[in-house]
């Protein structure tokens, strides 16, 4: 089966094509990644997102959506047994080993 889907995160457009053997992982794959988060749940954000990929060392491949407004950043995560989701958006806090941690 196959399905195509449009979708738009900001002022970007997307069109994306999904092909897989099984019928319901193809809509289940159409529907997760035409249908990433469009509220921020940090600033509620409805406006302004990009889209980001980032490899880590193990070489995996992560796709974020980025909030404009506050910087937070909703990933596409998979489950274990597989299957996708996106997360909830979370703020990226750098640390900086310079400054000290209070610890409750």
């Amino acid at each position: 089966m196959k399905i195509k889907s449009n979708f738009k995160v900001g002022e970007v457009s997307y069109q994306i094509e999904v092909e897989e053997k099984n019928p319901l992982e193809t809509l289940h794959l159409s529907i997760i990644l035409s249908n990433p988060r469009k509220v921020c749940n940090r600033c509620m954000n409805t406006t302004d997102f990009e889209f980001s990929t980032n490899k880590d060392k193990e070489a995996n491949t992560y796709i974020n959506v980025i909030c404009r407004a506050c910087f937070a950043k909703s990933k596409l995560g998979s489950y274990k047994a597989g299957g996708y989701f996106w997360k909830e958006f979370e703020k990226f806090e750098r640390f900086d080993n310079k400054e000290s941690i209070d610890i409750d």
